[in-house]
């Protein structure tokens, strides 16, 4: 007996892993059940023992892609899957040579093939045999055996309440035995994050069709449908309202209505981040509630730019699927192509004002490879150590980011700036432990982790206090991004409050030969910033009490070039997240000039400055933003013209999405 056996690749959850033995076992005896009923045991006519031989291997197929269809859904690797199917398969070709015989069956596979296309308006599972038996207790050598199985689906119209569906089988004959409970649709719940089944609301057929009533909790405008057959082949049809497996975002980068404001700059890429529930954010705050990613295998993932639906193909760009845990707080790396994307991934890729629509899509079938897009090198990383000190050094076309660590230290330098993380109480963070490289030498960014500890902030009035940064270096652009997390652990066991008079999540510096010209965004009018020059000394913008001040950026700058903070209103409001605990304005930019053996300007982002806090309740805070490197590129703002990269923050592109 001929069998086909394929090495494994790629890895799955443990979950998954029980699913897989849940659907072998189940499968292994229902089919075996089948097999035994089909095959009498005293065969007297040969006609008789090849029809029933014929049977049981067609059913042998059927199940087998059915198994196929189920391993492929939980793990989405395709030759994985093909492997359970073979192994599946020649267990019951066993099975029928061990329980009988008196038949003395000999089966030889010749040809085997499992192929699926799902995520699409028409979805298709099938699968192929091609064999020859010989029973020898019959006199019968080398029978031949072909059979074909599928289940296709096929949504052929859509309304507001109900949509029809046509469904076939084997050479294309229509499937008239499915009852509702071969249906079920699947919708995205927020609460769970996960795709959720639900059955239709209401089942009929007529023409050849079923007609399924939409339950509650699904947009009838985007949508799946699952259709598992009774003999547990299934399909997965994915639909939108412009009946193509995509989405398209369109960018409108003029909506202020203050012209064009983007087009004198060269440097404004933007890192769109889109989550599985569809929301898309920049510099962590939401650009765009949209519609959810379906569980698809990230290999299967494509993104083009600023083209139709015809043209996706030559339209493609870089993007990257990266894997996050705690609600996409920590970074994990880069995800596998196996993955099925879920509320652990994320697709990332680089826009400017001159994409003014990005399409995701992707290719359904079971066959499909990675796109290069996804997966090309765009950096030139190293992690070197120089005389005892740690260093990465990440390139990304335009900057190099120089990452100093160990013996307690964590910096990041380039060529016009160095900054510092994590003071509390005048007290610098130490970092003991190195930092680890989540993404390097990525394709859309590198990434980077750390963790803050303080030796003695217990005695230092900030107890229960943990600290998580990230960074990321996005390909071609001036500057990199932070995320810097405080979490405040529950301090009512203390003897005393947590009390804090200095909280410095970020510090931007730089020493210059020369004085510099220092700006710093003082709100707005009809939407151009309202720039504040500081000389020598410290000064303090903040919330006064009539009023909000608006700060989104802070720059120092001299013919040389120079540095500074961007971000966007979400963490312009955080910045003032203790003033209410401090009954007073108490977070502030914190921006300081003084002269030494050279100019030093530094610019603090501080949200407890002012004004010292005390609390005992837990805090989890998470404070966005962007180091601007300026040097041969634009300024953050240019006072001469109000050209600058304070737009990218103030007036990021407005989004729209197309089904």
């Amino acid at each position: 007996m001929a069998r086909i056996i394929r090495s494994r690749n790629g890895q799955f959850s443990i979950i998954a892993a029980i699913l897989l033995v849940l659907i072998l076992v189940s499968a292994i005896v229902i089919t075996y059940s089948i097999i035994n009923f089909s095959l009498p045991k005293e065969q007297t006519n040969v006609l008789s023992s090849v029809y029933e031989m014929n049977n049981s291997l067609k059913q042998m197929l059927e199940f087998a892609v059915g198994y196929y269809c189920s391993v492929l859904r939980v793990t989405g690797n395709s030759t994985f899957a093909h492997e359970l199917a073979l192994n599946y398969l020649n267990s019951g070709f066993e099975f029928i040579a061990e329980s009988y015989p008196e038949l003395n069956p000999i089966i030889h596979v010749s040809n085997i093939n499992f192929s699926t296309r799902w995520y699409e308006i028409s979805s298709y599972s099938a699968g192929f045999l091609s064999a020859n038996y010989s029973l020898l207790s019959k006199g019968l050598n080398n029978v031949g055996f072909d059979a074909n199985c599928s289940l296709s689906v096929n949504i052929v119209e859509v309304t507001d309440s109900s949509l029809s569906v046509n469904v076939t089988r084997d050479g294309g004959l229509p499937y008239f035995e499915l009852e509702a409970s071969n249906f079920m649709f699947y919708y995205y719940d927020n609460e769970s994050s996960s795709w959720m089944q639900t059955p239709p609301s209401s089942f009929s057929s007529q023409n050849n069709l079923y007609i399924l009533g939409f339950p509650a909790q699904v947009d009838e405008t985007c949508f799946l449908l699952q259709v598992t057959d009774n003999r547990g082949i299934s399909t997965i049809n994915f639909y939108t309202s412009n009946k193509r497996p995509q989405y398209t975002y369109v960018f409108d980068w003029n909506y202020t209505g203050m012209g064009d404001i983007y087009s004198q700059l060269s440097h404004d890429k933007i890192v769109v981040e889109v989550l599985q529930n569809g929301t898309l954010r920049w510099l962590g705050q939401k650009l765009l509630d949209g519609k959810p990613i379906p569980p698809i295998p990230v290999k299967s993932l494509r993104v083009s730019a600023n083209s139709d639906s015809f043209h996706l193909q030559e339209n493609q760009i870089a993007f990257q699927v990266e894997d996050w845990a705690s609600n996409y707080k920590v970074p994990l790396g880069r995800s596998n192509n196996e993955t099925i994307f879920s509320s652990r991934n994320m697709i990332v890729f680089l826009i400017d004002h001159t994409i003014k629509n990005v399409t995701i899509w992707w290719d359904g079938r079971d066959t499909a490879k990675q796109t290069p897009y996804a997966s090309k090198r765009n950096f030139n990383d190293k992690i070197l150590e120089i005389s005892g000190v740690k260093k990465a050094v990440l390139f990304n076309n335009v900057i190099q980011m120089n990452i100093t660590y160990g013996n307690g230290d964590f910096y990041i330098e380039t060529s016009t700036s160095r900054a510092n993380f994590m003071r509390i109480n005048r007290h610098y963070a130490k970092f003991y432990a190195s930092p680890s490289f989540p993404v390097i030498n990525g394709t859309v960014r590198d990434i980077i982790q750390q963790e803050a500890e303080w030796a003695r902030y217990k005695d230092e009035g900030f107890p229960n206090t943990y600290a998580q940064i990230v960074l990321t270096l996005p390909a071609n652009t001036t500057y990199y991004t932070y995320s810097l997390r405080l979490i405040f652990v529950n301090a009512s066991a203390c003897p005393e409050n947590r009390t804090i008079d200095d909280l410095t999540p970020i510090m931007v510096s730089s020493y210059w030969k020369m004085n510099m010209q220092v700006l710093t965004e003082n709100g707005t009018i009809n939407g151009i910033p309202v720039a504040a020059e500081t000389s020598v000394g410290t000064y303090m913008f903040y919330n006064f009490s009539d009023g909000k001040w608006e700060h989104h950026w802070s720059q120092f700058n001299s013919s040389d070039g120079g540095a500074g903070i961007i971000f966007r209103d979400l963490s312009n409001l955080n910045l003032y997240a203790f003033d209410a605990l401090a009954g007073q304005s108490s977070g502030a930019l914190n921006i300081t000039t003084q002269k030494q053996t050279t100019w030093m300007t530094t610019i603090e982002f501080s949200p407890i400055k002012l004004k010292s806090v005390s609390f005992q309740q837990p805090l989890d805070i998470t404070w966005f933003g962007a180091v601007v490197t300026i040097k041969n590129t634009e300024m953050i703002y240019d006072p001469s013209s109000n050209v600058g990269l304070w737009v990218i923050v103030e007036h990021p592109p407005k989004v729209e999405i197309i089904v």
